[in-house]
Parts: C-alpha cells; structure tokens; sequence
C-alpha cells in the first residue's frame, strides 16, 4: 500500500477500515500513528492540511486490501499487529529492513517505499502537481525540490521529444502558407 499510493509510515499504520472505500477505490488519510516521548504511541491529525487527503487506489492496492481485510477482519485498524492492536512503528521499519535484505533486493527504507511511489509517477509523466496532492505535500516546491534529481531522466526524455518534434519536416500545408508568405 505505500508503495501504491505514496503513505507515509504513520498513515499506514493509522488507517481505519472506515477510511478505505473498495469500491470507489480511495482511501481518506484521516490520522495518522506516531510515538510521541512521554506519551508512547498516539493517533493524531496528519501533519498538515495537505496531508489530509482522498487517495486513489491501484487495482494491486485494492487486492492487497481485500486480503488483509480476510486477515483482520475483526480490527478497526487496516494493519493491526498480532493482537489486533497499533504496530510500533519501529518495529515495521525493521521488519521491512529484514524482509527487503532476506529477499536479495536492493536496499530501501519503508520512506523509500513513499520516494518509489513519486519517482514512478513522475515517470508515467503524472503532472508533478497532481503527484503533490497524491503526497500530500503543502506545496508543489517540496515535491519538486525532492524529486528534481529522480526526474533528470524525463528532463532527457522530454527534450528528445520536443527535438523529435522540431526535427519533423514542415507539413505540406505548411509549406503553402510559407508560398503564399512570401509572395
């Protein structure tokens, strides 16, 4: 799921049920989990405005959705742990941390899931906007300053098309007006 969609850690894991819609294939990012000193683990408002959110769904998102439902079909929280209780997030990290080393693929944090999300969409040449509202960033500068460097393949893909464009012979059309021009 944070890969399909761009959550962060604590949006996993403060997703309620109430909040995930299969149907219509969204999710409303409505709280969030996070540890706060003194006080252990906490749900609160996502961190800004932005961050509070409807979320398209991937077809692969809402069949991981489903499956986990079957999973924890008695648990208000999408992704309880063991005893149906919040996961600690540190806990995650490094479970994911395992689960990435023991598969042999290349090292990512759970973050990383949230960069992947971006990268992928920018690459689909999803409007770096509409990528802001997905994250949930306050504004398009933090999706742009943070992914400017994961987008300079696009730069080059970008300019081989307009080169593409401006290298295509004039159409005939053209080539009368530009007569008649200069007549």
């Amino acid at each position: 799921i944070a890969l399909t969609t761009g959550l962060r850690l604590g949006e996993v894991l403060g997703l309620r049920w109430e909040d995930v819609d299969l149907a219509g294939r969204t999710i409303r990012v409505a709280q969030q989990l996070r540890r706060v000193p003194g006080e252990g683990l906490v749900f609160s408002e996502p961190k800004s405005r932005t961050s509070r959110r409807m979320v398209a769904l991937t077809e692969i998102g809402v069949v991981a959705l489903e499956r986990q439902r079957e999973r924890a079909p008695q648990s208000e929280l999408v992704f309880p742990n063991s005893v149906g209780k919040p996961w600690e997030p540190r806990a995650v990290t490094t479970a994911f941390d395992r689960l990435i080393r023991d598969s042999g693929l290349p090292r990512i944090t759970f973050h990383g899931l949230r960069h992947s999300a971006a990268t992928l969409l920018l690459h689909l040449h999803v409007p770096p906007k509409i990528v802001q509202e997905i994250l949930g960033h306050t504004s398009i500068a933090i999706t742009s300053d943070l992914y400017q460097g994961r987008a300079e393949p696009l730069h080059r893909e970008a300019m081989d098309a307009l080169n593409g464009l401006l290298s295509r012979p004039p159409r005939p059309h053209l080539r009368v007006l530009e007569n008649r021009q200069a007549s």
